[in-house]
């Protein structure tokens, strides 16, 4: 839901959060959801109404397209077919993301998720319906320059169908404004550029009051009802933001400018991302600062400096915002020029900014020092108008405001964010209850004049307050290149987030103290390896820490200058500088690489011992081959001897006999396989132990004491991978044999062909030896045998001798290693058992301890059990002594209740007779209470220029006594006491808003003509008579008498000629030199009778006239007051009437008038009429 209508497409992210929010889960005492809370903060109201290109307007406008048809959108809310045809759409030149995101899938994933929100049917129509009014708002347009008419009816039409209010009303609230001045209600016209802004505060207004009250219900929704043991804050809030994406307009072969575009929205995040930097910042030194406490650290070299000062220019008295909002007040009214030079007065010295190579920027000594000006223009780079503020991630140029029409708003625009008083009351009076009163989810402020910044400034306040009292855990996200690719880094990009999210900031913090911290047991373990064993005995894991420190840290005088001690030892760690740990590991590798080293060269060794061993093994088996190929063959040639036979023969003779010892040989060896089995196995597995003895051996000349459980459980790993890999040689040598004696055909086979071989050979020895056997004797042959064979002998007795002094060396060679080896294996085991017993122990003092905490952990849960059964227990006694005694009292009131019923049934009948007769005089009391307002309720009267109808007649609750009238107006007075019939908290009546007075019943004057006036009021001779020389009468708002009736000249029939108080006549009472009456100048008009109201001055007789005739009327008479005049009180009356009549003749004719003159006071009720003769 917050997605849908708080995301938007922007140049760096598809989905893009355009609003800060803070999502609070809440947990009861059991760690059980309990429900949850959503705080949102500063949503861009301004891409409501513009977007960047390659950007979109929040996804809910898109979905509205793509999730409906185009007869439903006509049908409900007037929209037409495409988004492009919506200019608050169109401007950015995308609209739907077909490859990224589905908008017909997601409108169906909203609507799901509306009716799980407990949004029910008329409600979502509702949210579409603000939605489509936003969208034809935006194609609203006006045409004219001081004053505008609109010139797109069918908008104005289809977002008042939306809202549900009167077309007419809407056009004429976009195009001016009633200001009351002075008491009295003026028309402004709004100018075109204001019409423009007007309409979009409008739709900015709406949409964002639309998404707080979305935020409203969600909150309402899932909201719990029992107040929360604890809660899991987590606060998604926007990044810094420094863009540069406003071309500047530059000559033709100019090179391509981008200018900084920060406005007011960017100075707010940024602002936010400062408080928020500030407490990243110092909860980190905090912990920092912690630990170096526990561990007795002292912290002198530690140089820490915040962003407080940059913060203090922001927030703090004569601080940006302060003067800010001060501008913002209406009067005096302020320009932004002027705010912007207020500003710099206050807090800059005035030089141009440029990076000074010889300023610490990281440790300023005055806030003052944030903010800087432009002074040396450069007009294809940048603006004058714009400032500079230093923030933790680097400098930011904003751009105050511009007198460029086509630019956004100035700062103090957007910071006022005003409403048009005639909108906000033209949006109350919509049908739709939910569209009436949306307008009331706006966030309010307690301040008169509340801002944009104040209450920005004061919920983040309330976030911070609230981020403070929690454990923070901080996660900082990176984009990792601008074209949305995977497995793509850019690394300009990355490292301007990196400094945006304040990681440089974070890796100073660490770097200013000791940034790598250790355990000496852990610091230990991992860098002994670097020295001999020899050299770390008899100490303990502190100092054998201190001394790997000291041998291989080289810090001279300089460096330890510059970054501080390498290392120090504290309580329970040890700490290291960055260059201190970057040498330590240096030499740990140095080390690792030389044992790799000797571990290469021991596999070779390894190796070359092995293919020895099977080439040793092999040479038996050959030289018993040779063997029998010479034997062979002897016995070929002394068969060819003693039979005479030829050479095949005697091959022949050989080949079956061999045939059938191998037959001989195969079946025996068939019956002995499996018996033998074992023993080949044996012999086949004597290299292996060779190997494993050797192995054995190089492992213990680099193996060392003091070795760490997980160590030896390493080693045992190895040994038990070697015995596996052992009995996979067994295996594998059983297979061999089997795969022996499937080949064994085939070496037979081999052993025919060689026999074939040595029997060509032999073939042609025979026939050389026959041949020679010619010469030589028998004797010399026999001796030269006998002599090779004794030489043969020796040299074979020679080589066994030989052969046996060597295996008794090896022989003793062997013993002595393995004497040795049993040694170290024994010194091993010792070692071993020594470090199997210290780990048992302290295994058993941890379960111990671990035991203990789990027994007091049950007793304590216990013990809550126990309690908590307690308080069940005294809650179950306290229920049944309660029930009893509301029994008890139950029955006691029933008691009582049956006592008290004679008696009330004897006072029923009493009380209901004075209750009728009470009854009876409060009808009478409130109906002649009534009377006057009920009588004289509609008499059309003017009060100045202001014609108006009466509604109230009598008294008001604190002005002086007297009577008092309340009129609605036909037109707007403005929002004065009374505009809506409401006085000091009550309610005397009715009528339309801003059209209400309470004024005296001496200020005001009869219409006895008007059109509009009941004509059953003026029944009497005062009121019906015609019109008479010397009537007071109202002629289009004048008020003036008539001192001419009759014919004239310049047109037939009867004309009535008055003389105005004023002079907004046309002539002295003269026409075309004929005199009709005589006035001043510019006092007289002519004028037909029905053009003229009668006015006579409201009066008591005559109000208390009507009155009678409205009691008399109505059978209202109940007493005799009310009934009739007594001969005095008549008297009284008509000696008051003529008082005034007296009066206004005096005002008329002038101070020196008297009544006596024209009337006996002696007879009342005489009729005079006075005319122009009278004087």
């Amino acid at each position: 839901m917050l997605e849908t209508f708080g995301n938007a497409k922007t140049m760096r992210n598809h989905n893009s959060s355009r609003f800060g929010k803070f999502v609070e889960v809440l947990f009861d005492d059991e760690g059980m959801i309990m429900g949850a809370s959503i705080k949102h903060y500063l949503l861009e109201k301004s891409r409501v109404v513009t977007q960047s290109k390659e950007e979109r307007n929040y996804h809910c406008f898109y979905q509205l397209f793509a999730g409906t048809t185009e007869d439903e959108r006509m049908a409900k809310w007037k929209l037409s077919a495409v988004p492009e045809d919506y200019f608050y759409l169109a401007q950015s030149g995308v609209t739907f993301m077909k490859k990224i995101m589905d908008d017909a899938e997601v409108f169906q994933i909203t609507m799901k998720h509306m009716t799980t929100l407990n949004f029910d049917a008329e409600t979502q129509e509702t949210i579409w319906k603000i939605c489509a009014a936003v969208l034809h708002i935006g194609n609203v347009q006006f045409e004219g320059e001081d004053s505008v008419t609109v010139t797109t009816p069918e908008a104005i039409a289809g977002a008042s169908h939306c809202l549900e209010i009167d077309p007419d009303d809407l056009d004429k609230a976009l195009r001016e404004r009633v200001l009351m001045m002075g008491g009295n209600a003026t028309t402004s016209f709004f100018n075109y550029k204001d019409a423009i802004n007007n309409r979009n505060a409008l739709a900015k207004a709406v949409y964002s009051a639309m998404f707080d009250w979305i935020v409203a219900h969600i909150n309402e929704t899932i909201a719990s009802d029992e107040e929360p043991a604890a809660f899991i804050g987590v606060l998604d809030i926007f990044g810094f933001e420094h863009f540069t994406n406003k071309p500047r307009p530059l000559p033709p072969k100019a090179p391509k400018v981008m200018l900084p575009n920060n406005h007011f929205e960017q100075f707010c995040i940024n602002f936010a991302n400062e408080m928020l930097q500030n407490f990243f910042n110092i909860n980190i030194f905090e912990q920092e600062k912690a630990i170096y406490q526990a561990e007795n650290i002292p912290l002198d070299d530690i140089r820490f400096q915040n962003n407080d000062l940059c913060i203090a220019l922001v927030q703090e008295k004569d601080g940006i915002i302060d003067i800010m909002n001060d501008c913002s007040k209406p009067r005096p009214p302020t320009t932004w020029q002027q705010f912007r030079d207020r500003l710099l007065q206050a807090h800059c010295s005035g030089a141009n900014w440029e990076p000074n190579p010889n300023k610490d920027y990281d440790f300023r000594e005055n806030r003052s020092e944030y903010l800087d000006k432009i002074t040396k223009q450069d007009k294809w780079k940048t603006d004058m108008t714009d400032i500079i503020l230093h923030h933790y991630a680097g400098p930011v140029q904003y751009t105050i405001g511009s007198d460029d029409p086509d630019a956004p708003q100035d700062w103090l625009a957007k910071n006022k964010d005003k409403l048009s008083d005639d909108l906000i009351q033209l949006i109350k009076k919509s049908a739709n209850p939910l569209i009436a009163s949306i307008l009331d989810y706006a966030p309010q402020s307690d301040d008169r004049n509340p801002t944009v910044a104040r209450r920005f400034q004061s919920s983040l306040q309330e976030l911070i307050g609230k981020l403070t009292a929690t454990d923070a855990l901080f996660v900082r996200t990176i984009k990792p290149n601008g074209r949305k690719k995977p497995k793509f880094f850019e690394d300009d990009m990355t490292l301007e987030q990196l400094r945006c999210a304040g990681m440089l900031e974070t890796i100073k913090i660490r770097k200013m103290g000791y940034p790598r911290k250790n355990r000496p047991r852990d610091f230990v373990e991992r860098y002994k390896i670097c020295v001999p064993l020899d050299e770390l005995a008899g100490m303990d894991f502190e100092a054998q820490a201190v001394y790997l420190c000291d041998k291989f840290i080289d810090a001279d005088d300089e460096m330890v200058a510059n970054n501080g001690v390498p290392y120090r030892m504290g309580t329970t760690m040890i700490f290291l500088k960055d260059y201190a740990f970057g040498q330590l590991e240096a030499a740990r590798e140095a080390r690792l690489k030389e044992i790799l080293k000797m571990k290469q060269r021991a596999a070779l060794l390894v190796q070359s011992l092995y293919r020895t061993t099977l080439m040793v093994q092999a040479i038996p088996k050959l030289e018993e081959k040779y063997e029998n190929v010479r034997l062979w063959n002897e016995e070929k040639l002394r068969r060819m001897q003693a039979t005479g036979k030829s050479a095949d023969e005697i091959q022949a003779e050989m080949e079956e006999e061999r045939r059938v010892a191998e037959e001989k040989k195969h079946l025996d060896l068939k019956a002995k396989v499996c018996g033998k089995a074992d023993s080949i196995v044996k012999v086949a597995a004597e290299p292996v132990e060779t190997v494993k003895a050797r192995i054995s051996e190089l492992l213990d000349d680099t193996r060392e004491p003091g070795w760490s459980a997980d160590q030896l459980a390493n080693m045992r790993g190895r040994i038990h991978e070697l015995e596996q890999a052992e009995m996979e040689m067994e295996e594998a040598t059983r297979a061999l044999h089997a795969e022996f004696a499937s080949l064994k055909p085939s070496l037979d086979d081999y052993d025919l062909s060689l026999a074939d071989v040595v029997k060509d050979k032999a073939d042609i020895l025979a026939a050389a030896i026959a041949a020679n056997l010619a010469t030589l004797s028998q004797e010399k042959i026999d001796r030269a045998k006998r002599v090779t064979d004794w030489v043969k002998e020796k040299k074979r007795l020679e080589e066994e001798e030989r052969r046996r002094v060597a295996r008794e060396k090896a022989e003793a060679k062997r013993r002595k290693k393995e004497e040795a080896a049993r040694a170290r294996q024994r010194k091993l085991e010792e070692e071993e058992a020594a470090r199997r017993l210290e780990l048992e122990r302290k295994m058993a003092e941890l379960q111990a301890e671990v035991d203990a905490k789990k027994e007091a952990r049950r007793s304590q849960i216990m013990h809550k059990r126990e309690r908590a059964e307690e308080r069940r227990q005294a809650a179950r006694l306290k229920r049944v002594e309660r029930e009893k005694v509301e029994k008890i009292e139950a029955e006691q009131r029933e008691f009582e209740e049956q006592m008290k019923r004679k008696e009330l049934e004897d006072l029923e009948q009493l009380e209901a007779e004075e209750k009728a007769v009470l009854e009876a005089e409060n009808a009478a009391a409130e109906a002649l209470a009534k009377a006057p307002t009920a009588a004289l309720t509609g008499i059309r009267v003017k009060f100045g220029d202001i014609k108006a109808t009466v509604k109230y007649v009598g008294p008001l609750p604190f002005y002086a006594s007297g009577e008092w009238l309340g009129i609605e107006a036909d037109v707007v007075v403005g929002d004065t006491p009374g505009s809506s019939g409401w006085c000091m908290g009550e309610r005397f009546f009715e009528c339309t808003q801003g059209h209400g007075l309470f004024v005296r019943a001496d200020m005001v004057h009869v219409l006895s003509r008007d059109p509009a006036q009941r004509s059953d009021l003026f029944n009497d001779a005062e009121f019906d008579k015609p019109l008479g020389f010397g009537d007071m009468v109202d002629w289009e708002g004048h008020l003036g008498r008539v001192r001419y009736i009759g014919p004239t000249h310049f047109e037939a029939g009867n004309w009535i000629g008055v003389e105005l108080d004023e002079p907004h006549g046309h002539n002295n009472g003269s026409v075309d030199d004929q005199v009709y009456f005589s006035c001043r100048r510019g006092h007289g008009i002519f004028t037909r009778a029905h053009s003229v109201d009668c006015v006579s001055l409201w009066s008591h007789t005559f109000a208390q006239r009507v009155v009678q005739d409205y009691i008399s009327a109505n059978d209202l008479d109940l007493y005799d007051e009310f009934d009739e005049f007594d001969d005095v009180d008549e008297i009284e009356l008509q000696n008051l009437e003529l008082k005034e009549a007296e009066a206004r003749l005096r005002q008329r004719f002038g101070a020196d008038f008297e009544m006596s003159k024209f009337i006996d006071m002696s007879k009342p009720g005489q009729v005079v009429d006075l005319d122009e003769s009278d004087g």
